[in-house]
């Protein structure tokens, strides 16, 4: 039983004669690049962002004990906080604003 509409071997393009197992190859090919997406989404970013998440969390730890270490230093005898004096000194203008707030 021939149907009309299906070709044979012999009317097929020159291109697709060459090799009858194309579909196959291209089929393993995109599952090897799906299966290496899928590797690299979900094992080597999420190891990376941890990895990072890690380094910051260990400078903000460090940055946590220098501001705490500052305030301790910052604290005279009474438990009063002191603020140390800026390193340049205030222009006679501001000074004289700020005194108004400081009575």
């Amino acid at each position: 039983m021939n149907r009309p509409d299906a070709i044979t071997r012999a009317q097929m393009p020159p291109s697709s004669r060459k090799n009858p197992l194309t579909p196959v190859i291209i089929g393993v090919i995109i599952t090897i690049i799906v299966f290496a997406l899928l590797i690299f989404f979900t094992v080597i970013i999420p190891m990376t962002a941890e990895q990072g998440a890690e380094k910051r969390s260990d400078k903000l730890d460090a940055r946590v004990d220098e501001v705490v270490n500052q305030a301790k230093e910052n604290v005279n005898n009474t438990g009063k906080v002191f603020i140390k004096e800026p390193s340049v000194p205030m222009s006679p203008g501001l000074l004289a604003i700020e005194e108004k707030f400081e009575r």
